[in-house]
């Protein structure tokens, strides 16, 4: 995708006269400097990027018809997953920032048997945003939007937003990076640095529509189906497609004494992303937050406590290492608010989930006599990934990474009386499109209603 490299820099030599063993991966615990190297490439409008590539639909664009534009990167440290460098684009001007990030396993491995390598890239300069930094190696489909004469060849693609306008580099890899061991690596999920990069440029398709498929999840129990948030984008002669369903479930006894019973619901996503056709599996670019799962018992009856469970993701970068104000529990009868406090293990930066298991800190002992409350999920925390792996649904029983929210509400009849009645358990969510914060939706709702009888 890069046009052919310019040159290597003298630095590259120093490197391979101090490395005799320059030709073989190096150990995770190794540092290794890759030199310097300058890559030809353009700078495009967002309203040239979209005529090209969206309106056109073009595979790949004549460098000639843009400005020209060179990345220069220099200093490039490699060490076990990691890759580090000092960075500077010109074209009629000059911006210059740091480059660093994680190395993963890119969605083309998987799907196109594509040896794809993404690197999480982060800059040290709020002005430029990273959308893209690809390494190919070997043949496959390269997918060159800029340097067609790099297909099916082993390449680099790195892509910039700068002051409004998308710089797109593109070249034949350097030798130096076969110095990389890419055997271990984890594998991207957040589409926005892979598989729709193209997102920091233009905005898909975003529609919100009836789902006319049955939820995924078979118990013996009751569910319903939200909405289909379905993501379109037809660009650079690839058609995108994802859909994002949230659903739940409701299990319940229908006959309650006073004894204790246990009323379990929960809130899922059911995340499907195809790449012309192909499935891939990421992350959702809708990203659901204040979940809220509530409780209304009928006649007869009332809620003692409610326990939580689930897997989200915190929205920014802090570090938990004690309890977190995760769920706020609200009892309808008395009008207050009581805070379940939950605890983090581990809880790392963005874009990482968390499990929240059943446990005593998740008790929330409510009011005599409450039979409304809920459970919502508090600012800063949000679902976006697949609640589904082979084994089915993940939560406590099946594990998995996937998100999901579940409660636990106990219930038991006031008095020993036999009454017929109706349960009622209401979902409500915020749905955003995170590539551009758009509000899909604001207090969505669904419910679940039953019949039981006390005893």
């Amino acid at each position: 995708m890069f046009k052919t490299w310019k040159k290597f820099v003298s630095a590259l030599l120093v490197v391979a006269l101090m490395c005799p063993l320059l030709s073989t991966p190096v150990s995770a615990t190794n540092c290794v400097n890759l030199g310097n190297m300058e890559i030809a490439g353009i700078k495009m409008t967002k309203a040239e990027f979209e005529n090209a590539y969206v309106t056109k639909g073009l595979q790949c664009v004549d460098p000639a018809d843009y400005d020209k534009a060179t990345l220069t990167l220099n200093n490039i440290t490699y060490s076990g997953d990691s890759l580090s460098m000092a960075a500077i684009i010109d074209d009629e001007s000059s911006v210059s920032f740091n480059l660093s990030g994680i190395l993963f396993n890119g969605f083309k491995q998987e799907t196109l048997s594509v040896n794809s390598y993404v690197l999480d890239t982060a800059v040290d300069n709020e002005r430029v945003k990273p959308l893209l930094f690809e390494i190919i190696i070997g043949s496959g489909d390269t997918n060159a939007i800029v340097d067609s004469s790099i297909n099916n060849a082993s390449s680099v693609k790195v892509y910039f937003m700068y002051n409004g306008c998308a710089y797109l580099f593109e070249a034949a890899l350097p030798m130096s990076f076969n110095q990389i061991d890419c055997t271990a690596l984890n594998t991207m999920t957040n589409p926005e640095k892979d598989l729709m990069w193209f997102l920091g440029v233009v905005d898909p398709e975003i529609t919100v529509e009836d789902t006319n498929v049955p939820t995924p999840y078979t118990v013996k129990s009751r569910t319903w189906t939200g909405n289909t948030y379905r993501v379109t984008m037809d660009i650079n002669s690839k058609k995108y497609i994802q859909t994002a369903i949230p659903f739940g479930y409701v299990e319940y006894d229908d006959s309650i004494s006073t004894a204790s019973h246990i009323w379990k619901c929960g809130f899922f996503l059911s995340v499907h992303t195809t790449y012309n056709g192909a499935q891939v599996n990421v992350d959702s670019i809708i990203h659901f937050s204040n979940v809220s799962i509530g409780v209304k018992c009928g006649a007869n009856t009332a809620i003692s406590n409610i326990l939580a469970d689930g897997r989200m993701a915190k929205q920014n970068g802090s570090n938990y290492t004690d309890t977190l104000d995760l769920l706020s529990c609200i009892s309808s009868n008395v009008g207050t608010v009581v805070t379940a406090l939950q605890f983090f293990n581990n809880l790392n930066a963005y874009g990482t989930s968390k499990e929240i298991k059943f446990g005593g800190s998740a008790v929330n002992v409510l009011g005599a006599g409450t039979t409304d409350a809920s459970v919502t999920t508090p600012s800063g925390i949000k679902l976006y990934n697949n609640s589904f792996d082979a084994s089915g649904i993940h939560n406590t029983t099946t594990g998995g990474s996937g998100h999901y929210m579940l409660i636990d509400a106990t219930v038991r009849a006031l008095a020993s009386t036999s009454k017929s009645t109706t349960g009622t358990v209401y979902f409500k969510w915020d749905a955003v499109n995170w590539s551009n914060f758009d509000q899909l939706a604001s207090g969505a709702t669904a419910s679940v209603s039953f019949t039981y009888s006390t005893r």
